[in-house]
C-alpha cells in the first residue's frame, strides 16, 4: 500500500486518502468512493496513480459526465493540488500533500522522530468578513504565536487552512520532551486566556528536507496524519489534543487523560486520544 500522499476532500469536511493504485467512483456499492445517486452511472470514474507518482482521472463513460474545474473530462486527466471535480451534484477537492524540493536522487533521504504541534486559529475569518481584512487578522495572529513558539526554538510552518505546525526534530539523545512539554504548558495558559487556537500534538518518525531558509523541513505519512488532528479536534470540540504516541513520548511530562476510542476519517482506523487532565499550572 502506497504512501497517503494525496486524498479527496468533500464539502462536509470528510476526507478519503487514496490508498490504493486505483480508487473507482459509482453508484454500485462495490466502488471505493460509492456516490448514491442516480446523476452518478454504477461506474463513473476512476483515478489511477502513475508510476511517476502523479493521479490520473478518467471518465469510464458515464451518462452525465465527469468534470473538472466546469469543464467535461475528455480524456484521461493528470490532476493538479486543488482542482474541483464533479460528478452529478458532487463536488470533490483534490488534494496533495505539500511539496518542498528534495534532495538530488543520490543524497541520502534523512529521517528522524519529529514532534508536530498543530496551532489552528479558531477566530480567523470570523471578526473580519473582506478576504484582505481577514488575511491582516492572520498575520497578526500568526506573528503573536511565532513569538510565543520562539522561546521554545521550534521551527514552523504553514500548515492548511488558518494555522501553523510547530515542529522539533530530534537527532540527539535529548528527546525535547521537556521542551515540547513547557511549550504546550505555556500555549495552554495562553489559551486559557482568550482561546483563540486549538492545540494538536503528534510524534512521529518523518523525513527531513532542506529548507531554502535554513535547517529541516518534515514530510511524509505522520506529517499528513498530524495536519488532520484539527478537524477531529474541532469536532469534539477539544482545546488540546494529543496522540497516543505523544502521550507516551511526554511520559510523565504533563497529565493527561484519555478521550476514549476514536477514528481519523479515512486514515489508520482506530485510534486512542488524549486531552490534558487539567489546566497547566503557570510557569514559575
Amino acid at each position: 500500500m502506497s504512501a497517503p500522499d494525496a486524498w479527496l476532500e468533500f464539502p462536509s469536511g470528510d476526507r478519503f486518502f487514496i490508498l490504493e493504485p486505483t480508487t473507482t467512483f459509482g453508484r454500485a456499492p462495490t466502488n471505493r468512493v460509492v456516490i448514491a445517486t442516480e446523476r452518478v452511472s454504477r461506474s463513473h470514474a476512476v483515478i489511477r496513480k502513475e508510476a511517476d507518482g502523479s493521479y490520473q482521472l478518467m471518465d469510464l463513460g458515464s451518462s452525465n459526465g465527469t468534470f473538472v474545474n466546469g469543464q467535461r473530462v475528455q480524456r484521461p486527466l493528470i490532476l493538479r493540488n486543488g482542482w474541483i471535480i464533479e460528478m452529478g451534484l458532487q463536488k470533490i477537492t483534490f488534494r496533495t500533500a505539500p511539496v518542498i524540493a528534495g534532495p538530488a536522487a543520490n543524497e541520502e533521504r534523512v529521517t528522524a522522530p519529529c514532534w508536530l504541534l498543530g496551532i489552528a486559529a479558531t477566530v480567523i475569518g470570523c471578526r473580519t468578513p473582506g478576504e484582505e481584512d481577514a488575511g491582516k487578522t492572520f498575520e497578526s495572529w500568526n506573528e503573536r504565536a511565532q513569538r510565543l513558539l520562539a522561546k521554545y526554538r521550534a521551527r514552523t510552518m504553514r500548515a492548511r487552512d488558518e494555522g501553523l505546525m510547530a515542529y522539533w526534530p530530534v537527532q540527539s539523545m535529548d528527546t525535547r520532551a521537556a521542551t515540547v512539554a513547557a511549550a504546550l504548558r505555556s500555549l495552554s495558559n495562553v489559551q486559557r486566556q482568550n482561546e483563540e487556537f486549538r492545540l494538536s500534538l503528534h510524534y512521529g518518525s518523518v523525513s527531513l528536507r532542506p529548507a531554502p531558509t535554513g535547517g529541516e523541513t518534515p514530510y511524509g505519512p505522520e506529517v499528513i496524519f498530524a495536519l488532520q488532528l484539527d478537524r477531529l479536534a474541532s469536532t469534539l470540540q477539544i482545546p488540546v489534543l494529543l496522540t497516543e504516541a505523544a502521550r507516551e513520548a511526554l511520559a510523565n511530562a504533563l497529565p493527561t487523560r484519555r478521550l476514549g476510542l476514536d477514528e481519523l476519517r479515512g486514515y489508520r482506523g482506530d485510534q486512542r486520544f488524549y486531552s490534558l487532565a487539567e489546566s497547566p499550572a503557570p510557569e514559575s
